[in-house]
């Protein structure tokens, strides 16, 4: 079997194209129509030199947040935005402040306090029953 499949593709190697092929093949190729180089190459530069662009306008616009924050962070932020964490004023504040508690909250917390209370005072009958 593998003889005969080896003498098969021997005679398949001496296979060769017919001699006006080649000379047709070339006709075809040369009568293909030719592309303009030029406009590719130039959208192609033109495409990479957007992108050039955009990609440098972009990174200058943020070195240029960058600087600008640190420098307005510097300044400004800490006279007016940091002024909350001033320990006096905070103090002022707290003593200005009026607290208030709602009275259904504090008759929650002293009916709850009842009930465990109560609870309790079971648990200790029970404890001293045994």
């Amino acid at each position: 079997m593998e003889e005969q499949l080896i003498k098969t593709l021997k005679s398949l190697n001496q296979i060769e194209p017919e001699s006006n092929f080649s000379t047709l093949l070339k006709q075809q190729v040369f009568a293909a129509p030719q592309r303009n180089s030029r406009l590719p190459s130039f959208s192609r530069w033109a495409l990479e030199s957007l992108k050039f662009a955009g990609a440098l306008t972009l990174a200058s616009l943020l070195i240029f947040a960058i600087f600008n924050g640190l420098l307005s962070f510097g300044n400004g932020v800490r006279s007016s935005a940091l002024t909350s964490l001033n320990k006096e004023r905070m103090l002022a504040e707290a003593k200005n402040a009026d607290f208030e508690i709602n009275l259904r909250e504090i008759r929650y917390y002293e009916h709850s306090a009842q009930e465990v209370a109560a609870v309790f005072d079971k648990v200790l009958e029970n404890k001293n029953a045994l």
